[in-house]
Parts: C-alpha cells; sequence; structure tokens
C-alpha cells in the first residue's frame, strides 16, 4: 500500500465515525425540538354552548381563546358573555348558567355560575312587574357577568385545595320571562304557557291547565330524562341554591 492511498483510508476510517454522530446529533436535536414544541402547545379546555336556537336571544362569550386555555389560572376573570335581544317582546329576566361537568361537590353535583339580568323572583312567570323593573328590549344587548361573589366562592375552594380547574365548561340556558306571563324554561327552552287539549282532564273544571313556573330551573340537560322533561321543581330561592341529584350547586355566596 502507498504513502497515497494510505493517507485516503485513514481520512475515511474518520469520516464515516464523524458522519454518524453528526446524524445522531441531528436526530437528537429534532426529537428535542419537537418535544419542545409539545410542551408548547397549550392545552385547551372544552368549552360548549348550549343555547337553544330558537330563543329570541344572541349568546356571545366575550373571551372564548381565554376560557379555552386550561393553563390560564386567571380564567374567571374572562367569563363575560354578550347577550342581545333578536326577538319582539322585551326579556324582563333572562338566566344562563355555566357548568362544569367534571368539578363535583362531594354529593355528587356539579358546581357552576350563574348569569342573570332582572330579579330572581322573575323566573316565576307568574311574578308580577315592577316599576323598577328594567327590561332588555328588542334590538338590545347586555354584558352578563357572574356575581362577584360567586367568584370569590371558587377562589376560595380552590385556596383550600377543595376544587381543580374545570377540563370543560358548558353555558346551559334556563328562563327567559317576557314580562307578561310568558316565556321559555329549562335547558331545550320549553315555551311557557303550554296549552293543552280542551279534552285534557286537567283542564276541566275551569283549570288552565297552565303552570308559569320556572321548570327545571337550576338544571342541567342531561337531567332532562332523568328528572322527566314534564317536572316543575319551584324556583330555588336566590341564595339557598339546592343540590339535588337532578340539578347543580351554584357556587356559594350566590346574590
Amino acid at each position: 500500500m502507498n504513502a497515497h492511498n494510505f493517507r485516503s483510508l485513514i481520512q475515511r476510517r474518520h469520516v464515516v465515525p464523524l458522519a454518524l454522530a453528526l446524524s445522531v446529533s441531528l436526530v437528537a436535536l429534532c426529537g428535542l425540538s419537537y418535544s419542545r414544541a409539545q410542551e408548547q402547545e397549550p392545552e385547551e379546555r372544552e368549552v360548549v354552548e348550549k343555547i337553544p336556537k330558537h330563543l329570541p336571544i344572541k349568546v356571545k362569550i366575550k373571551k372564548p381563546e381565554k376560557l379555552k386555555d386550561a393553563k390560564n389560572e386567571d380564567w374567571l376573570d374572562d367569563m363575560e358573555i354578550e347577550v342581545t335581544n333578536t326577538g319582539t317582546k322585551p326579556i324582563y329576566c333572562l338566566s344562563i348558567s355555566l357548568w362544569m361537568p367534571d368539578v363535583r361537590h362531594e354529593n355528587g353535583t356539579m358546581y357552576g355560575f350563574r348569569y342573570k339580568l332582572g330579579r330572581i323572583a322573575l323566573v316565576d312567570l307568574g311574578e308580577p312587574i315592577q316599576p323598577d323593573d328594567v327590561p332588555l328590549r328588542p334590538g338590545e344587548t347586555v354584558i352578563l357577568n357572574p356575581p362577584a361573589n360567586n367568584i370569590e366562592g371558587w377562589r376560595s375552594l380552590r385556596k383550600k385545595g377543595r376544587v381543580s380547574n374545570p377540563k370543560k365548561l358548558e353555558f346551559v340556558f334556563q328562563v327567559i320571562n317576557f314580562g307578561d306571563g310568558t316565556g321559555f324554561v329549562a335547558p331545550t327552552g320549553i315555551p311557557l304557557p303550554r296549552r293543552r287539549s280542551s279534552n285534557d282532564p286537567r283542564t276541566r273544571g275551569g283549570g288552565s291547565g297552565v303552570r308559569p313556573a320556572a321548570a327545571g330551573f337550576n338544571a342541567h340537560p342531561d337531567a332532562d330524562t332523568a328528572a322527566g322533561r314534564d317536572a316543575h321543581p319551584q324556583p330555588h330561592p336566590e341564595n339557598h341554591p339546592v343540590p339535588q341529584p337532578e340539578a347543580g350547586r351554584l357556587l356559594p355566596g350566590e346574590d
């Protein structure tokens, strides 16, 4: 073997290990970059709006990207919703709940917040309108937030380690009261009053068969089949949410 061939062999022997080392380094670098990219991808919280489409309101979540960011510990500051009256009647009372299906009280009921417009007594469609009741008129828009002490109640539970941040949020309809004895109730948006046939025995004896109470108030849509769609639980007192198997538990301190 002459000197030239010997030097070529030595060079090839150095080049092969160097190429292998470079390949391994590139693979490791790509793997690290992919891993970091995955870590940097924000986790997304599921946000579901379950407002029935036949209702005369348009609901817009003001900051959906903030609510969807599961790493956003300050999501409570981004809960605004915008509600527009798209109908022809003034709305004297509106109630929408925000449920957290994966956050449960020790008795199994889910926790939630309430957005409301108007006096809580007006969840009963038979409640008389007072002179100081101000409606949301057709075409008007209002910004709603849960009560501040609802939010403080949640923060207190978080601080005590009794709840974790939700993985899912569900906006669920509860009540619309037009102030004239008519409205919509329950998560499916049942119109009231519901007129019964003259052959219905419940309408005999002078009764109309109409019950203008807030059917399903504080209910979650999953409760419709469990409780029965004709169930009419009485409205809960404003500051005394009653957790029932078919209902949700509003947060402490609701006003």
